[in-house]
């Protein structure tokens, strides 16, 4: 598949893979399942990736009258690496159960937190998170791993 090729071409040339410019017309049929089906390719191959329209109608979250799309900011609003302190290798979320799971590589030459994006609108009875024995905490509206766990691949599990 497509993710993957170019994920392999970042692999290759030791670079990050990050996509943008991408979206969808929030009023087609299937737009859910179509954004659910990049951000789980993107995931699998550990890309960064920016859904690029913040605008009323058209390509936009939020529709012509400026109220929240919600059947689209349903499936773009979920936890996601903000910030691996090593090498990512994937990471998923399954919107049934609400469970982000990252699991990494740490480099721990760097000296600073892996930060994870976990959104209220995704947790709006809240969150809690397994990591084994690392050293995580809470900061708002994200989870700062400041010493990754010891196995390895060091994985990191959100959920409600």
């Amino acid at each position: 598949d497509y993710a993957a090729a170019v994920a392999a071409e970042a692999r290759a040339l030791d670079a990050a893979l990050a996509i943008g410019e991408r979206g969808g017309v929030p009023a087609d049929p299937g737009i859910a399942d179509y954004m659910t089906a990049q951000y789980d390719a993107f995931g699998a191959n550990a890309a960064g990736s920016t859904y690029w329209a913040d605008d009323n109608g058209g390509y936009g979250v939020r529709n012509a009258d400026g109220s929240d799309n919600t059947a689209l900011l349903d499936v773009l609003v979920r936890p996601a690496p903000l910030l691996v302190a090593g090498d990512p290798i994937d990471w998923t979320f399954d919107a049934a159960s609400a469970t982000f799971t990252l699991a990494y590589t740490p480099d721990l030459s760097l000296d600073t937190a892996t930060e994870i994006a976990v959104p209220a609108r995704a947790y709006p009875s809240g969150w809690s998170f397994d990591c084994g024995d690392c050293i995580a905490y809470p900061n708002g509206d994200e989870l700062d791993i400041y010493t990754p766990p010891s196995a390895r691949p060091a994985v990191v599990t959100i959920h409600p």
